[in-house]
């Protein structure tokens, strides 16, 4: 019993000193965390390290002409490691005095006496991330390494270089909501965020040490992992026409007061986005790149549809352009609801003539005749069209088109469908159809980026995507181009005012009433749309131009779409004169645009020599202008000199930037398309480094 008892206090006793060693452990956790008001704890902050991310330099954004749509500039934040282990005090006291009267000179901050305080506070204190500056240019710092303390290398005179990235599109607005916006915590957007992954490269790692103040600095640079930088594309984006669509696009979307628009010039035969302009209201009632609503935003056609519903009955063989069709006048009724043509009284039409002045019951009555016992039909034409799918561009954010399966329609829908309602596309789906029958039936898949390329040197090419069958037979294609035609120049078209003097336009208006969705009826606002290709023979080009909700007289596609339409393919004709040979060949006077031109020396000189006014202008000429004499058209050097103030009116926005860089001029502009004001007067006498303001429109 004795030797049970003496086991036991032998246990306790163990136990105790188990439970007293625990006891003192915990007592010593928290002294040493409470040591000084968290001395150790602090400390141990101060001492922790951590990995972080270098970013890449993204890669650049070029035009379809390689000119730069968007670039990443470098800039630098600069700081001083006065704990650097070869800044003896001897270096440093040899070098403040000079040191702070660089930075009291070129910074403008503070005072010489300031900066030279602080610099001798932060190296008392043995401050290891002082800074000296922030944003930094390139040519700065190349300047900052060559001062005094700091031209002795980092080593000795503790200059630490952060590099940062600014985005920059060096045209500005130009097509900007397409090429997107990339900035450090918002997404981006249009071809920035499509191709973000060969944009962005890969980025490097730096082990950085946390110091006093929450800072955190390089240990070595040695140490660092150097990022990849990103890859260089090449976009389809024509410059001339995205300057001709944004320009023609902002006229009518401010004369009209209209909420939004847009307008895409696609090639005909590749598919390429040649210009894809957008512009909105922002809430202070300023047009903007707000939306791509190319892209983005869907509604119901109207008239621009009637091309599908024509071909459907084309195709088939139902009708032949030459027939004619019972319009009632100007008034059917189709299962108890009235549809009408206000415009519109003729009795008998043919069809060309039917679809030239856009009427509806003809269109109507066709498509409901042929195709009300078989809608199945008529739905898998719109499959074989592509319009039913995503035109499959390469940008984010692209809407479906919304177009419900037979099953779900009502006797009215054949007819109201023919019209181009009950059915929702993007400007982009509907244009990539009419880029179709421009390319003589086969369709082209639209996109915006041709080559991924580094430093100059191609290594991906992306090949046009062709179907290799077309959606319908080369009669019925045939046909219906006649018929787009026939809008421009039947003198009771709804496109009659579109006309042009020097080439052949096809196309279709259209003009939407918009769903007011609280009511459930149309409301009295409308969309007005124009859609074809130029030249008729051979297309070059399709464009569609959409405004949404216009104000005033011109509301109607015919009226407000329609001529923003023909000044893009009459810009398009100045920009590429091999377009329309066969109609530019036979002006026997100088047309209007040769009277006006103002630009780069060889561009002018090769449109002069197609139109048979050849020139023997001196090639090192830069800038030329065009004089109209009665023998013709005379080219003559554009005055400009290095003392002296240009005449800027008339020029382009690319040429007058080159113009006012290769003068050392300082540039603030607003507006898009040609120079309309400039606020330094031709012939005053400037320097390099001078302000101008310009204006364009």
């Amino acid at each position: 019993m004795k030797i049970k008892t003496n086991i036991l206090l032998r246990i306790y006793f163990v136990y105790a000193l188990i439970f007293l060693s625990a006891i003192s452990i915990l007592v010593q956790v928290y002294l040493i965390q409470n040591y000084k008001d968290g001395y150790w704890q602090k400390k141990s902050k101060d001492l922790s390290t951590r990995l972080f991310s270098i970013p890449s330099e993204r890669g650049n954004i070029y035009g379809y002409d390689e000119n730069l749509l968007a670039t990443s500039i470098p800039y630098f934040d600069l700081y001083v490691d006065f704990g650097a282990q070869g800044m003896s005090q001897e270096l440093f006291d040899a070098n403040v005095d000079s040191l702070a009267w660089y930075m009291a000179n070129v910074f403008q901050k503070q005072s010489l006496t300031k900066y030279k305080s602080d610099l001798i506070q932060a190296k008392k204190n043995k401050k290891r991330y002082f800074l000296i500056k922030r944003g930094a240019s390139y040519p700065a710092l190349k300047a900052i390494k060559q001062w005094p303390l700091f031209r002795e290398g980092k080593n000795k005179g503790g200059l630490i270089v952060e590099t940062k990235q600014n985005r920059k599109n060096p045209y500005n607005l130009l097509a900007q909501r397409t090429i997107g916006v990339y900035r450090e915590n918002v997404a981006p957007v249009g071809l920035e965020a499509y191709y973000d992954n060969i944009l962005a490269g890969q980025a490097g790692q730096v082990l950085k040490q946390k110091i006093a103040g929450d800072t955190w600095m390089p240990i070595n640079d040695s140490l660092a992992i150097s990022p990849i930088n990103g890859l260089d594309i090449y976009t389809t984006i024509d410059i001339n026409l995205q300057d001709a669509a944004e320009t023609s696009l902002f006229k009518a979307l401010d004369s009209s007061q209209a909420d939004f628009g847009c307008a895409i010039v696609m090639d005909v035969k590749t598919g390429a986005i040649r210009a894809i302009a957008n512009l909105g209201r922002s809430g202070d009632g300023r047009l903007w790149e707000i939306e791509n609503y190319a892209v983005t935003f869907k509604s119901e056609p109207g008239s621009t549809f009637k091309a599908v519903s024509y071909l459907m009955l084309l195709d088939k063989g139902y009708v032949d352009i030459n027939d004619t069709v019972y319009n009632g006048g100007g008034v059917w009724n189709f299962y108890g609801r009235r549809m009408s043509d206000e415009h519109i009284h003729d009795p008998i039409l043919s069809i060309k003539e039917a679809f030239a002045r856009s009427s509806n019951i003809a269109i109507a009555r066709l498509i409901d005749k042929h195709y009300k016992k078989n809608k199945n039909e008529f739905y898998n034409n719109l499959k074989k069209y592509g319009l039913t799918q995503k035109s499959g561009i390469d940008l984010l954010g692209e809407t479906n088109p919304k177009v419900t399966p037979p099953k779900q329609w009502s006797n009215l829908s054949l007819p109201w469908r023919a019209t181009g309602y009950e059915q929702t596309f993007s400007p982009l789906q509907l244009l990539t159809f009419y880029n179709t029958i421009a390319n003589n039936g086969y369709r082209a898949k639209p996109y915006l980026v041709e080559k991924i390329g580094k430093n100059g040197k191609v290594i991906k090419e992306i090949k046009p995507q062709i179907a290799s069958t077309p959606i319908a037979s080369q009669k019925a294609i045939d046909q219906l181009k006649a018929m787009l035609k026939e809008v421009v120049e039947n003198p009771k078209g709804t496109g009659k005012s579109i006309r042009s003097e020097y080439f052949e336009l096809g196309g279709k208006s259209g003009t939407a009433k918009i769903l007011d969705r609280s009511a459930g009826t149309f409301s009295n606002a409308n969309q007005a749309m124009f859609a074809g290709f130029f030249p008729v023979t051979n297309p070059r080009y399709s464009c569609i131009v959409m405004i949404y909700n216009p104000k005033g007289a011109y509301r109607t596609g015919g009226g407000i779409a329609g001529p923003v339409f023909k000044e893009i393919a009459e810009r398009a004709l100045a920009t590429d004169i091999n377009i329309a040979p066969d109609y530019t060949k036979e002006i026997s006077t100088p047309p209007i645009l040769l009277a006006k031109m103002k630009g780069e020396n060889h561009q002018v000189k090769n449109i002069l020599d197609h139109f048979g006014y050849p020139t023997k202008l001196a090639d090192e000429i830069d800038f030329v202008e065009t004089e109209v004499r009665k023998s013709g058209v005379k080219l003559a050097p554009s005055a400009t000199s290095e003392s002296k103030m240009p005449d800027l009116i008339g020029l382009s926005f690319d040429d007058a930037i080159y113009l006012m860089e290769s003068l050392g001029l300082k540039i603030t502009y607003s507006g898009i398309g040609k120079v309309q004001k400039q606020s330094i007067a031709p012939g005053t006498n400037i320097t390099r480094g001078n302000h101008i303001y310009i204006v364009m429109n």
